[in-house]
This record gives structure tokens, C-alpha cells and sequence, in this order.
């Protein structure tokens, strides 16, 4: 037995399939929208902006680490660029000491690494720093 034409049985598909073409038609429209290529007018150019901040690296050894709880490794070894900013601060960023080191301390002028340790004489090898300064450019 079959529902008579023209009632809501029948409808129920016929209503599904147009809601789901008119929800297809609308997915589609809103993807497009989303990728599809947009004139966008240039933004006026600005003048180059200067670095507000330089880095350079140093680096410093000495052949043995002394029997005292502080001593100090020059950093003679730097960049180029370390000439061209006014270093306001440095952080160690490598580090090899023989016999081990309690702290480190940057000394800006003159450039050396100040460092506390157990005070044991070490000559096995040379102990080794890496200092980054960071500070704004000269002008």
C-alpha cells in the first residue's frame, strides 16, 4: 500500500533533497569566499625602520683555571659588529670550565667573564667562555 499522491509521506523526500542542494549551494558559496583571490590595495610604504637593538659575540680562554674561588677570562676574541652598538648587557652563552664554575659575572668594560669556583687548579684543559652583548645600534 502506497501513501496517495500529494501527501506529507510522498513530500518528506522531495523536501530533504532540496534542503540538501540549498545546503550544498551555500557551502560551496562560503568556500569560495573564503579562498578565492582578493584585490587588496597596497598599504602606503614606510621608510625603513633602523634596529633598535644589535647583538655581536665575543669569546675568551685561558690555558688553566687558577686555585682561586674568582678569577677572570678575558674576552679578546669578538665581532666585528661589537663596534657598532652601545653594549649594555651581556649573557654568557657558552661555557667550558675546567674544574667546574659556581657563577658567572659579565664585565662590560673592560670585556671579561668574572667567575667564582671551587678554587681547584685546573690545567687539563683551557677553559673557554662564549659571551653574547646585546645594545642599540651607534649612531
Amino acid at each position: 500500500m502506497s501513501a496517495p499522491p500529494g501527501s506529507a509521506a510522498n513530500r518528506s523526500p522531495a523536501i530533504a533533497y532540496a534542503a540538501l542542494g540549498v545546503a550544498f549551494t551555500a557551502l560551496t558559496v562560503a568556500l569560495y569566499a573564503a579562498i578565492a583571490p582578493r584585490s587588496v590595495s597596497p598599504a602606503p610604504s614606510a621608510p625603513p625602520a633602523e634596529p633598535s637593538l644589535a647583538m655581536a659575540a665575543c669569546t675568551g680562554a685561558v690555558a688553566e683555571s687558577p686555585d682561586d674561588p674568582i678569577w677572570k677570562i678575558p674576552l679578546d676574541r669578538c665581532d666585528k659588529a661589537i663596534d657598532a652598538i652601545n653594549v649594555r648587557a651581556g649573557f654568557v652563552s657558552k661555557w667550558s670550565i675546567c674544574g667546574g664554575a659556581k657563577s658567572f659575572e659579565v664585565a662590560l668594560d673592560p670585556r671579561a667573564v668574572i667567575v667564582s669556583s671551587d678554587a681547584v687548579h685546573c690545567s687539563t684543559t683551557p677553559s673557554e667562555v662564549s659571551v653574547t652583548f646585546v645594545g642599540p645600534p651607534k649612531k
